[in-house]
């Protein structure tokens, strides 16, 4: 499954083998996963419901072909993975304050959705 999107298997790989293209695929996601922390913050901060899923997805892929880079490109994409697990960090924290203010938490929905009111 990785050959077939697009990355070579690390055993083929000489030593200093790096894919300019596929680190800044990676980087390109990471950017795109930025913005949806940042629009996912925004909606918090409105008191509106944030589904997440696309964003646990999207970082489980980049995780996932971030192992498939050289040792280099890794190192290299680094600063850029610390900088998205601190907005999302951030977006956890604000949620949870939401949620309290709210008086939801994990698993509970917003009283409006509980009365069935839309």
């Amino acid at each position: 499954m990785i050959r077939a999107m697009g990355f070579a298997d690390s055993l083929d790989r000489p030593a200093g083998w790096h894919d300019g293209a596929a680190y800044d695929r990676l980087v390109t996601l990471a950017e795109r996963l930025s913005r949806t922390v940042a629009i996912a913050r925004g909606l918090t901060a409105a008191s509106r419901v944030v589904d997440l899923t696309g964003l646990e997805d999207g970082v489980g892929l980049l995780c996932a072909q971030a192992l498939d880079l050289d040792p280099t490109a890794s190192r290299r994409l680094v600063p850029a993975l610390l900088e998205l697990r601190a907005q999302i960090d951030g977006l956890s924290i604000m949620m949870a304050a939401h949620g309290a203010a709210l008086g939801i938490g994990p698993g509970r929905r917003p009283p409006a959705e509980r009365r069935g009111a839309h």
